[in-house]
């Protein structure tokens, strides 16, 4: 069970009231603090978390039409959002150099 008010909203069981309970706590990302030991986790998490909420408006704008990315290109998207977290993580950064992560040509 979640404890968290805003995260206990996703147990609603409805999966509309569960979409618009994470929208919601998309959007109100910077009013969350996190604790001093979990600052770095903290900064990448919201980093992470903002280039999902871009993909889906982007995705969003276009459902009516047939826009479709390959999966190149969602990597490609991916790869440049950690590229801008691993400044905010460094674990991430000597993850990233060790499975010789790079965008696909």
């Amino acid at each position: 069970m979640l404890t968290n008010p805003a995260l206990r909203e996703w147990q609603s069981g409805g999966y509309i009231e569960c979409a618009r309970a994470k929208r919601r706590l998309l959007s109100e990302l910077e009013d969350v603090a996190a604790t001093e030991s979990w600052k770095a986790e903290w900064e990448l998490a919201l980093t992470l978390l903002h280039w999902l909420s871009s993909e889906a408006s982007i995705r969003a704008q276009h459902r009516a039409s047939p826009f479709s990315l390959s999966p190149k290109e969602v990597f490609n998207r991916f790869y440049d959002a950690l590229c801008l977290a691993r400044g905010h993580y460094k674990p991430l950064e000597k993850l990233m150099h060790e499975l010789k992560l790079t965008s696909i040509e």
